[in-house]
């Protein structure tokens, strides 16, 4: 039953993890499936916010 959700897309994901390893204008982000274990990666521009 579980592989059959996933197979059709209704995966359970984990929390997002982030990490800052390899740029200080980075983030990368990554969660898996607790099912499948399939992993979802992603890296975002970190912001910087401007304090008056």
């Amino acid at each position: 039953m579980t592989n059959l959700l996933c197979q059709i897309g209704i995966h359970k994901w984990s929390k997002q993890k982030s990490y800052n390893i390899f740029s200080s204008n980075v983030i990368d982000f990554k969660k898996y499936c607790l099912r499948c274990k399939k992993v979802k990666k992603w890296t975002k521009i970190k912001t910087r916010r401007l304090d008056n």
